[in-house]
């Protein structure tokens, strides 16, 4: 501390004149400034119990931090995924991430939405779809796909094997019994569930079947 500063803001803290602290003041290394104590968030690892810095700075730093974390991250998903639309950190030009599935995917594998700046829905048609699966079935996606790898990958009815299967349930109890082909569950919906009425189809077939 110069003599100056001795008569400013009183003697150094611990009698030692390169000491940047006295007993009500302290000067700020960033800006170059005394202020008062209460001016520096305390600090327990410090001989003064303040810290080095005052809160302005610190806070200003804090924000120059935030800028360039936010900068990187920005450069870093328009490498990846094209430049980000204005007021977005989820869409870019041509792709938007799922908040669901987390994933980066075209436009096109979105809902539109008038509701949303960019006319982009939310989550993806796939977790849509899964969604709406969990919401009628109570069942999940994981659960879908184990009952799917019981039934072989095929239909729990005609056996046929086929790109994507129907969820069938009980509609009485709403309890899901296997995954069935769209002509097996077109099959049962139109005999409304009716055991007599699939039977009675069956012997009416055997009946009527020509011998090869």
């Amino acid at each position: 501390m110069t003599e100056t500063e001795i008569k400013l803001y009183g003697s150094p803290a611990n009698n030692r004149k390169d000491c940047n602290t006295s007993a009500t003041y302290r000067k700020c290394p960033k800006c170059v400034s005394w202020k008062p104590r209460s001016e520096f968030p305390p600090r327990e690892d410090t001989a003064s119990g303040i810290s080095n810095i005052c809160r302005t700075c610190r806070s200003l730093s804090a924000i120059t931090a935030s800028r360039k974390q936010r900068q990187a991250r920005r450069c870093k998903i328009e490498a990846e995924h094209g430049k980000l639309l204005k007021g977005s950190w989820t869409t870019t030009e041509t792709k938007k991430r799922c908040p669901t599935c987390e994933e980066w995917k075209p436009h096109n594998q979105f809902c539109k939405s008038p509701n949303t700046s960019h006319g982009i829905g939310g989550a993806c048609k796939t977790c849509k779809h899964w969604q709406a699966v969990l919401r009628r079935y109570n069942l999940t996606e994981v659960e879908y796909f184990e009952m799917l790898e019981t039934q072989d990958g095929n239909c729990a009815i005609c056996k046929a094997e086929q790109a994507s299967l129907y969820v069938d349930h009980d509609h009485k109890t709403g309890k899901v019994r296997g995954l069935l082909c769209e002509q097996c569950n077109f099959l049962l919906g139109n005999a409304k569930d009716n055991v007599n009425i699939l039977a009675s189809a069956v012997k009416y077939l055997e009946t009527n079947r020509e011998d090869s």
